[in-house]
């Protein structure tokens, strides 16, 4: 990892023990990004992750720490084992908390019993009072807002598209684009004067662990935004991906909004429909843009290749809008252009 050893962490923790670990320390690199660097924490059988946040990552500390904090009280999230606010290796934030019991739920069909799992953890977090979180959550508030976020990535996926065989697939975008925009702008009205909730930011299967009990990981979006944007991006991301069937998609919206009709939200199942149908074009967008980036691993090009064929394939029925076989429109994206997706 470049910028930082575990040497230095080393010694950090000389000065800021973590609770819990006792005896021999040792701290090896898990992930380096712009906002953070990552290590996993040994001592004995004991086992914590330590987050040390540069300046850029400051919401994202802030977020973390109130969603380990409000989550491990009810035992939602892993127990928050280190908070110094700034001053820390990389100039910010560092946080530690116990790394998670059991195994993520990422990757693989989800059981039906592993479907109310999943719905249980998330009205749990969205039943919290929104007077006790102080912080501000990624999942989103607004449906406009959110669209106009996405249109970026659409000039980029234009830009990437100029070949002549990638036209038929630059024109299906074009035309779902314009039956989301048109959407959007038809029900942002739903959108107004809405009072955000608790949500946790990033609830999809790899970020639960089940062991002695559900438990969610990955707070850094954790703070007050719109349930319904957090539900309808989960339920669209897991069909995308094959971790849930279309069934047991309907099921889990069935009983999450059965458990929230005590809350009085009236337009919140219109919501999660609107948003589950729209969210996975801006999905396709990002998708097409990191496709196009130098650098990418040829695996984890081939990788958003079938996620970018799934989530076209979601919009095209969601929306009800045909605009060709999603296979088809995205093979000469593949770098063989035969095949490979």
């Amino acid at each position: 990892m470049s910028g930082m050893i575990p040497i230095r962490i080393t010694d950090y923790l000389r000065l800021h023990p973590v609770r819990g670990l006792n005896g021999p320390l040792q701290a090896r690199p898990l992930s380096e990004s712009p906002e953070e660097h990552r290590f996993l924490l040994l001592a004995g059988d004991q086992r914590a992750v330590l987050a040390c946040y540069t300046q850029h990552g400051t919401r994202r500390a802030q977020r973390e720490a109130a969603g380990l904090w409000t989550g491990g009280k009810l035992g939602l999230a892993p127990a928050l084992l280190l908070t110094e606010s700034e001053g820390g290796p990389l100039g910010g934030a560092v946080l530690a908390w116990a790394q998670p019991e059991g195994t993520s739920l990422g990757g693989r069909l989800l059981s039906d019993t592993e479907v109310r799992q999943w719905a249980f953890l998330l009205l749990t977090v969205h039943h919290l009072a929104p007077d006790q979180v102080r912080v501000q959550g990624g999942a989103g508030n607004d449906l406009a807002i959110w669209w106009r976020s996405t249109q970026a990535a659409w000039e980029a996926s234009r830009i990437a598209l100029t070949p002549t065989s990638t036209q038929p697939l630059l024109a299906a975008l074009t035309r779902l684009r314009a039956v989301v925009s048109a959407r959007v702008e038809a029900r942002k009205s739903l959108w107004h004067n809405l009072r955000p909730r608790p949500t946790h930011g990033s609830p999809i299967p790899s970020n639960i662990y089940i062991g002695k009990r559900p438990m969610l990981v990955e707070w850094g979006g954790f703070g007050l935004a719109d349930p319904a944007m957090e539900v309808g991006h989960v339920a669209a991301n897991a069909a995308i991906s094959g971790e849930m069937s279309i069934e047991a998609g309907a099921k889990l919206i069935d009983e999450y909004l059965a458990g929230m009709r005590d809350l009085g939200d009236r337009t919140l199942d219109e919501r999660v429909e609107v948003f589950a149908s729209v969210a996975p074009l801006g999905e396709s967008f990002e998708l097409i843009r990191s496709i196009g980036r130098a650098g990418l691993p040829p695996q984890q090009r081939q990788a958003n290749l079938r996620r970018l064929v799934s989530a076209l394939t979601w919009t095209q029925k969601t929306l009800g809008t045909l605009v060709g076989d999603a296979r088809e429109l995205v093979m000469p994206l593949a770098s063989d252009g035969n095949g490979g997706i």
